[in-house]
């Protein structure tokens, strides 16, 4: 998912400012999808050497969208153009 939203156009932005925008987009992605946003997370991850923040929305409907992410040797955040949408396996219990 990283290399996704690495690989398109992104927009520098405060991160605060990154923060706020992009939970409300996921929040309307849910909405428009019938499912609601049950969490948001940070992972840290790498990608040649280099190593980035990236917010994500966890949803009711067993999809995660891949929201802003942050450069952690500049600490300057981006908010992509097009957020990555990954299906996860629905949880099962044994």
């Amino acid at each position: 998912m990283l290399s996704a939203v690495l690989d398109n156009p992104m927009t520098p932005m405060e991160s605060s400012q990154a923060k706020i925008y992009m939970e409300q987009i996921a929040t309307q992605r849910a909405n428009e999808g019938g499912a609601e946003v049950v969490l948001f997370q940070i992972v840290q991850m790498t990608k040649a050497d280099l190593s980035y923040l990236m917010r994500f929305a966890l949803l009711s409907n067993n999809q995660a969208i891949g929201l802003d992410v942050t450069d952690l040797e500049s600490g300057q955040s981006f908010i992509p153009e097009s957020c990555p949408v990954t299906i996860l396996h629905p949880v099962t219990l044994n």
